[in-house]
């Protein structure tokens, strides 16, 4: 990918030394990028050399100068005021609390000693030496589950209850779903095998619904045999 951006970038300079009076909207056309990046990228160029090869790298996003750390003490003295914090308080003290009493350490101050300046610096010196309460991730706990057939979630309702535009309709779920409740409500209410009343009403069943409430019947009267 970097070979590509020098590839342009070389391009954009080729460009502009041949026709230096080209606008930037012109020029990105030409080299098919945006004019913000011809921006930035003319105003390098334009301040190296052209011989210069070393312009056409991309810089490190890397800052060139970092922060200054907090001191050992100043750390020291925050975690001093969450372990013991003013009598007065009577509380533990978070980031801003800890911070308005640091202002107030005539020591440090007299040291010139760099306090931080937002309450993130102070949380994150505070996590990092465990004074921030985490709770524990939740142990998974395996769940006993029954075996295949010995348990079943079902739900029931009377046949009368159905509509009769239902009852009529030609769909063949619909006529499968009603004869399916028949075979649950014979199954609990009589000592007939199912399989038997199944012969005796399911004739004008379609097949394919009619295998399905066999395959039904056959496991109910084996568990009702169990």
């Amino acid at each position: 990918m970097e070979e590509e951006w020098i590839v342009d970038r070389s391009k954009l300079r080729g460009v502009w030394f041949e026709h230096p009076n080209w606008s930037r909207k012109k020029i990105a056309k030409e080299v098919g990028r945006s004019e913000a990046w011809v921006r930035k990228w003319l105003k390098r160029i334009r301040q190296a050399p052209l011989e210069d090869r070393e312009v056409l790298n991309g810089r490190s996003r890397v800052p060139h100068k970092l922060p200054p750390s907090i001191p050992e003490e100043v750390v020291n003295k925050i975690l001093d005021i969450r372990d013991h914090p003013p009598q007065q308080l009577g509380r533990v003290p978070g980031p801003l609390t800890i911070m308005y009493y640091l202002s107030k350490e005539q020591s440090l101050m007299d040291k010139g000693a760099k306090l931080p300046s937002s309450t993130s610096t102070v949380w994150k010196i505070l996590d990092k030496h465990h004074k921030i309460p985490r709770p524990l991730p939740p142990i998974p706990e395996p769940e006993e589950r029954p075996a295949p057939g010995v348990e079943w979630g079902m739900d029931f309702h009377d046949v009368s209850t159905v509509p009769a535009e239902l009852k009529a309709s030609g769909n063949m779920w619909s006529k499968s779903s009603i004869w399916l409740i028949m075979v649950l409500q014979l199954w609990l209410h009589q000592s007939q095998p199912v399989t038997t009343m199944l012969k005796q009403r399911s004739a004008k069943l379609p097949i394919f619904c009619r295998t399905q409430v066999v395959q039904i019947a056959f496991a109910l009267t084996a568990i009702r045999a169990g």
